[in-house]
C-alpha cells in the first residue's frame, strides 16, 4: 500500500513538472483571445522588434501585453542553451505569433517543428537553406547567432556628411565629402593628415589605381585625378555632361566613370584620354563593378544592370529583373554573384548571368543604400533606417546587427562603407561622423 502511494506521488509530482515545462505562458495565452488573434494575423509584414509591437498595439491597445510579451525571454524554451520560442505547429495563431517573432528578430522565415521532442520557432533567412547540426541520433536546426552590442568609436566628424571612402595601402582612410573636398586621415587617430580640393561641387565618388594616385568624381561634371604622396592635383579630366556618380579603378590600368548623363566611359588616368563611351542606360549610371570573367556591370536609376567587354566596350547582355527599383549600389560576392541595392528595404543577391534574385536580405525597415562585402565574405547593408547589418553571404542569416537606436545613439543614415586591412569596417554618415566597427575579425 505504501509503495502504490509512493508510486502515486512519484507519477503526480512527473505530471505536474510537464505542466509547468508547457505552462500557459509558453503558449502566449495574451495573444489567444479573438482581438489579438485578429492584430498578430494583420502584422504578418512587420520588420523588426519595434514596428511588430507597435503594429499589433495600433490594431488594438487590449494587445498590448500579447505585443510585449512575444519578444519576453520568460516566453522561450531553453534547449542547448539557446532560446526557442515554444510553437505548436497545429496552433494556426502560434505559428502566426512565431512569425512575428522572428521578423522582429529580422528573419525573412518561420517554421513551428519539434527540436529534442519540444515544438519550437525556428527562424531562417531563405526558404531552401537551414543551419543543421547532426548527431548520430538527431538532426536539430539551430539560429545564427545575432551579436547586437557591437563595440564602435567615432573616429572623427566632418563638416558635411560623407558621401565615399576607401582604405590606402598604408592603412589611412580617404574620404569623399559634399563641402566639395577630399579628406586623408589616420585610420587610428581619425587626424586629418591631407585635405584636397579642387572640386567646385560635391564630390560623391573616389577609388585608388593601380599606381596608388587618386581618381574622384564630382557634381562639377568632373573627374580628378591627385597624386595621394603630395596631395597635389596630376589632371582634371572634361567628358560628361552631368554629375559623376561612380568612379571605378579597372583591372587593365584604366578608370570608368558613370554619370548623370547615363552614359558610362572608359579612360586612361595617365593622360586623360577616352577610350571606350558606353551607351544604352536611359538613366544615371550609379554604379560600376568589375565582375569575376572580367566583364563590367553598370547599375542605373533605369533599373537595369547592363553587361559589358571592358576591353570592346561592347554591351553582351541586360539583366533587367522586373523586380528592381532604380539600382543604387553593386558589389561582388567571393563566388561571383551580384550583391545589389536598389533603395529597396531588401538587398537581394543576383546571379550575374541571369538576373535571378538567389537571395532577398529581408532586416531594414526602410531602403538600403550602402553595402560591402568583408574579407570573410560576410555582407553588410547600411541605409536610411539608421542600421548596419552583416549577413552571411552563403544563406542570408543575419548575423550581427549595428546602430540599433537602444545601443548606438545619434545614428544617422549610412552614406558609404569601406573595410580595413584588419577585416573591421568603417561607416560614413550623413550626421558627419565616421564610425569604425569591431566586426571581430582584426584588431579593435
Amino acid at each position: 500500500m505504501v509503495y502504490k502511494f509512493l508510486r502515486f506521488l512519484i507519477l503526480l509530482n512527473f505530471a505536474l513538472f510537464n505542466c509547468e515545462k508547457l505552462s500557459p505562458k509558453h503558449w502566449l495565452q495574451d495573444c489567444s483571445s479573438d482581438i489579438c488573434s485578429k492584430a498578430v494575423s494583420e502584422c504578418l509584414d512587420c520588420n523588426g522588434e519595434k514596428q511588430c509591437i507597435k503594429c499589433i498595439k495600433s490594431y488594438n491597445q487590449r494587445c498590448n501585453s500579447c505585443a510585449q510579451n512575444i519578444f519576453k525571454n520568460d516566453d522561450h524554451e531553453t534547449i542547448n542553451g539557446i532560446k526557442y520560442m515554444t510553437c505548436d505547429p497545429n496552433n494556426l495563431n502560434q505559428v502566426n505569433v512565431c512569425r512575428i517573432f522572428c521578423r522582429g528578430q529580422y528573419f525573412s522565415y518561420s517554421q513551428c517543428d519539434f527540436l529534442e521532442n519540444i515544438p519550437v520557432c525556428q527562424c531562417s533567412s531563405a526558404t531552401t537553406e537551414t543551419l543543421t547540426t547532426t548527431t548520430e541520433s538527431t538532426t536539430t536546426t539551430k539560429p545564427p547567432f545575432v551579436q547586437r552590442n557591437v563595440t564602435n568609436r567615432i573616429l572623427t566628424i566632418g563638416s558635411t556628411y560623407t558621401s565615399d571612402l576607401k582604405v590606402l595601402s598604408n592603412g589611412d582612410i580617404v574620404s569623399a565629402e559634399y563641402d566639395k573636398t577630399i579628406r586623408i586621415f589616420d585610420s587610428n587617430t581619425g587626424i586629418v593628415k591631407k585635405t584636397l580640393t579642387g572640386h567646385l561641387g560635391i564630390v560623391w565618388t573616389i577609388d585608388i589605381l593601380a599606381n596608388g594616385d587618386l581618381i574622384s568624381g564630382s557634381d562639377d561634371k568632373t573627374i580628378k585625378v591627385w597624386d595621394l604622396e603630395t596631395g597635389s592635383l596630376k589632371l582634371t579630366i572634361n567628358g560628361h555632361d552631368k554629375v559623376i556618380r561612380v568612379v571605378k579603378a579597372l583591372p587593365n590600368g584604366y578608370f570608368a566613370s558613370g554619370s548623370g548623363d547615363n552614359t558610362t566611359k572608359i579612360w586612361n588616368p595617365q593622360n586623360g584620354d577616352l577610350i571606350h563611351t558606353l551607351t544604352g542606360h536611359t538613366n544615371t549610371v550609379r554604379d560600376i563593378v568589375v565582375l569575376k570573367n572580367g566583364d563590367l556591370a553598370t547599375g542605373s536609376d533605369d533599373k537595369t544592370i547592363k553587361i559589358w567587354d571592358i576591353e570592346t566596350g561592347i554591351l553582351k547582355y541586360e539583366l533587367a529583373n522586373t523586380g528592381f527599383n532604380g539600382i543604387w549600389r553593386l558589389d561582388l560576392l567571393q563566388n561571383g554573384d551580384l550583391f545589389v541595392c536598389d533603395l529597396d528595404p531588401h538587398a537581394k543577391i543576383i546571379d550575374p548571368n541571369t538576373g535571378k534574385v538567389k537571395i532577398y536580405l529581408s532586416g531594414h525597415l526602410y531602403g538600403v543604400k550602402s553595402i560591402a562585402v568583408l574579407k570573410n565574405g560576410d555582407l553588410v547593408t547600411g541605409g536610411v533606417d539608421q542600421y548596419v547589418i552583416i549577413w552571411q553571404a552563403e544563406t542570408g542569416y543575419i548575423k550581427k546587427i549595428f546602430n540599433r537606436e537602444t545601443d548606438y545613439q545619434g545614428m544617422n543614415t549610412v552614406r558609404a562603407f569601406t573595410v580595413l586591412q584588419n577585416g573591421n569596417l568603417v561607416s560614413g554618415h550623413e550626421n558627419r561622423k565616421i564610425r569604425v566597427w569591431n566586426t571581430g575579425e582584426g584588431s579593435y
